[in-house]
Parts: structure tokens; C-alpha cells; sequence
């Protein structure tokens, strides 16, 4: 149901228009869903944590539950790095190569086309809640890279229960917090949560978004008051970058 869900909403108009999911056509009003902000500082955030552990050029990252490929777009011009997508939708493996020429693979996030620890990162953003067989998804991203860099919206549990009595066939499954993927430091992981996304801060981003004012240098103002507010609870969301501490990365 929800792949069926999915494919309607990423598939072109009748008259061959699109609606994106990500701001794919830049900050412009109209042109993709609300929260165009939000969406940037996700990307910065998972960016900057992909530098942090030093992938570049010669590297490789997949995104698993990759949308119209905006994110993969963003990382291959910043940091220069092999890309690659998977999306539970056909559709939307269809847009990324459509609109960024990125390969994206129709895949199911519990079971991964890929060998073992065949990329140098794997990032996964917003779309670990949607996935009922969470944990086996976990474990086939730290199957497939030794580096994994996840986003989840801080959600609450009054909404994640509307889901689970079949509100919403897309809506979000599961309430993440700083201990979430604790349990993998059982495995020998070290797991790191930092809050993104002020929940006072958005206030103010869905405001210039509403009144039409959103461009880049107002964007890039909105990502600056972020990075030094996002640290303060609440938070809009939660990432996680999760690492092997025994690998090391190919130079």
C-alpha cells in the first residue's frame, strides 16, 4: 500500500507537471511541499557529517530512501563523491534520474541490492519512520557501509498511534530519541545523536516561507540562526551517524 501511495505521488500530472517532494526547483513558493527550509538544513546537516568522516572524491555514498535524488545532487557538487539512490518507489528512482541523471534503484530498505560494504557512507533521511521492520533496516544499512548517517523527525507519540490504528497509510511509525540506536553499541558501534532543526527556528522559516520571502541568501541566513540554535530541545528532528570504529576508510 504504501509503495502503491508513493509511485502516485511521485508520477508526473496528466498535463506533465511535477510537484516535488524536496525543493528540487530551489526556494521558490509553490513549487514543492511546504517546509523548504527544514529540508535545506537536513542537507547541511548530513553533508557536514559526511565530511566529518572524511568522504570526498574518491568515495562512494548511496541514499537509501532517495526521493527525487536532491540530496545525492547536492552531495556528488560539494563534495565530488560517487552517488547512487534507492527508493521504495519507482517513480521516484525515475525523477532522480530525470531531473539529476542519478542512478536510483527501486529497492526495499529491508532488503538491499547491494554486496557488503560496498559503499564508503550510506545516508538514510526521513524515511527510517515510515519502515515497519525498522531494525532489520538498520542492519542492512550497516551491512552495505561501515558509516551511516541517519535523520528522523522527533515526533510524538500521539501522532505515531493515529498511524498504527490505519489513519494514514504514509505516515510515521515509530518516536525516536537520543537513545534510539543505543542498542548498537552492544555490536561495537559508536553512536552519535545531535538534534537539527530548532522547533522555535521553524516557526520562523515556515513564516518567511508562507509570506513568499524565501530565496538563497534568506536561506542561508535561516541555516546560520540554525547551527546555533538547533541544539536547544525541542527539536524538529533527530540525526544519527553511526560508525564502525574498526574500519578505516579507503584514501
Amino acid at each position: 500500500m504504501m509503495k502503491d501511495w508513493l509511485d502516485a505521488r511521485y508520477k508526473r500530472q496528466a498535463d506533465g507537471t511535477y510537484y516535488a517532494h524536496s525543493p528540487i526547483y530551489g526556494p521558490k513558493r509553490g513549487s514543492s511541499e511546504r517546509g523548504i527550509v527544514a529540508r535545506y538544513i537536513r542537507i547541511a546537516n548530513a553533508l557536514r557529517a559526511l565530511e566529518n568522516l572524511g568522504i570526498g572524491k574518491q568515495h562512494s555514498i548511496v541514499d537509501i530512501g532517495c526521493s527525487e535524488g536532491h540530496f545525492l545532487s547536492v552531495a556528488k557538487e560539494k563534495l565530488g563523491c560517487q552517488v547512487m539512490g534507492t527508493d521504495i518507489s519507482a517513480e521516484a528512482c525515475k525523477r532522480a534520474e530525470e531531473f539529476f541523471g542519478i542512478k536510483a534503484l527501486p529497492a526495499d530498505a529491508t532488503q538491499l541490492p547491494f554486496q557488503d560494504k560496498q559503499f564508503d557512507a550510506v545516508v538514510c533521511m526521513e524515511t527510517l519512520e515510515h519502515v515497519p521492520e525498522i531494525h532489520k533496516a538498520i542492519m542492512e544499512l550497516l551491512r552495505i557501509s561501515d558509516r551511516v548517517v541517519i535523520t528522523v523527525p522527533n515526533e510524538s507519540l500521539r501522532k505515531t498511534t493515529r498511524t498504527h490504528i490505519g489513519i494514514d497509510p504514509h505516515a510515521h511509525l515509530w518516536n525516536f530519541n537520543a537513545k534510539s540506536f543505543n542498542f548498537l553499541r552492544t555490536f561495537g558501534y559508536d553512536v552519535q545523536a545531535i538534534r537539527h532543526t530548532s522547533t522555535a527556528g521553524l516557526v520562523f522559516y515556515m513564516v518567511l516561507e508562507k509570506l513568499g520571502l524565501l530565496n538563497k541568501s534568506m536561506v542561508d541566513f535561516c541555516l546560520f540562526i540554525d547551527r546555533q540554535i538547533q541544539a536547544i530541545p525541542p527539536s524538529w528532528g533527530w540525526m544519527y551517524v553511526i560508525t564502525d570504529p574498526k574500519a578505516t576508510l579507503k584514501k
